[in-house]
């Protein structure tokens, strides 16, 4: 995610905050980490009213002759161009107030919809992902220092959650949290910036959607020991049942220092929602064929981001690179396939998305 305004804005308020993004591979971890110095707290918005729309030049109707105003749907918020880095820089100086912030919005292609979703959370939506009743929002800043933000949910009629509100006063129960907190003292649950993991269907016909909250040994610039994982799960028609803390999980060391599982893959926004590989080999061979081909936006139909750039970081020259057999990774439900070697063994992590397969993350193991 990006950074946002350090000055002071209309709707939010100031906490510390770290980020932590973690690419696992195989039975080995690659940490990718952002630290923040401060973040926006954004405030719980379970909105059951819609926005309106901006008034007009022409003069109002009478009452009985007012028109119905038109839903407005969550979804007309996302504004993709908000990632971008020109659009973050124009928005900065005018965003440090609403009012201007809306019309600077308005100019630069943003629509009404992410006008009020800024107003509400100090974040812009830049795209989201299918998780059953509800949507994954991933959500962006203005620019600026000391700014990242983890996703949120979002649904119709107009409601956004914001996970970090529901798990607040949770903490794990399993036994790595205790052993965990035996030798680590001031461990913490840092609240703020969660990874998402890819969401599970239920019966019921409603969603879980499980976040991974950095377990930092003291302070936001202490050291990542792991991460706690929540859960928070809907019914079928999208209403919240509740939050609940998961097992603990952990790095490769963490694996060898306190018995914790690795940390399952995770999402970001650049998620393929639809992959035609029917099975986790057919991910992996697909995507080594785009590497070999140079074609990212093949690529891209069956890999996310750090998977595609993993790949395109490897030597052109690497004959050892092909897509080799894929075991379950438990506990969590993953596939690793093995991708041939250089100097070092590479794995994929491979997990179901709505359809078909997808290449989570990539990287070296031992």
């Amino acid at each position: 995610m990006r950074p946002a305004s350090a000055g002071d804005r209309e709707g939010g308020m100031r906490r510390p905050g770290a980020a932590r993004w973690v690419l696992v591979v195989g039975t080995a971890l690659v940490v990718l980490v952002g630290v923040a110095a401060g973040a926006y707290l954004i405030g719980r918005s379970d909105r059951t009213s819609q926005p309106t729309a901006s008034p007009q030049d022409e003069p109002s109707p009478s009452p009985s002759q007012s028109p119905s105003p038109e839903p407005v749907s969550i979804f007309d918020a996302v504004w993709p161009a908000a990632a971008d880095d020109d659009v973050s820089a124009a928005l900065l100086k005018p965003c440090r107030t609403f009012r201007l912030c809306r019309n600077a919005i308005l100019d630069l292609g943003g629509s009404q919809a992410a006008a009020d979703f800024y107003r509400e959370t100090d974040l812009f939506l830049i795209d989201t992902y299918p998780a059953g009743p509800v949507a994954i929002g991933f959500v962006t800043g203005p620019l600026g220092a000391n700014y990242l933000a983890g996703p949120v949910l979002v649904a119709d009629p107009w409601r956004i959650i914001v996970p970090d509100d529901e798990v607040a006063g949770m903490t794990p129960d399993d036994g790595t949290f205790f052993e965990l907190t035996s030798r680590h003292p001031d461990l913490q649950v840092w609240l703020s910036e969660p990874t998402v993991e890819p969401p599970v269907p239920l019966e019921s016909a409603g969603s879980a959607i499980r976040f991974q909250y950095g377990l930092l040994d003291g302070c936001h610039a202490c050291d990542w020991l792991g991460s706690a994982r929540f859960t928070l799960s809907f019914d079928a028609e999208g209403e919240f049942l509740g939050a609940k803390a998961r097992a603990t999980c952990g790095s490769y060391e963490a694996i060898v220092d306190f018995g914790a599982p690795y940390c399952p893959a995770t999402i970001d926004e650049s998620a393929p929602e639809a992959s035609p590989a029917l099975t986790p080999r057919a991910a992996t061979s697909m995507l080594v064929d785009a590497w070999r081909a140079g074609d990212v936006e093949q690529a891209s139909v069956v890999a996310s981001r750090g998977a595609i750039d993993f790949m395109w970081s490897l030597p052109d020259t690497s004959p050892n690179i092909e897509a080799g057999r894929c075991f379950r990774s438990r506990p969590w439900n993953e596939q690793t396939c093995d991708l041939g070697y250089t100097e070092f063994v590479a794995f994929a992590r491979v997990v179901k998305g709505s359809e078909g397969y997808f290449v989570a993350s990539a990287g070296f193991g031992e």
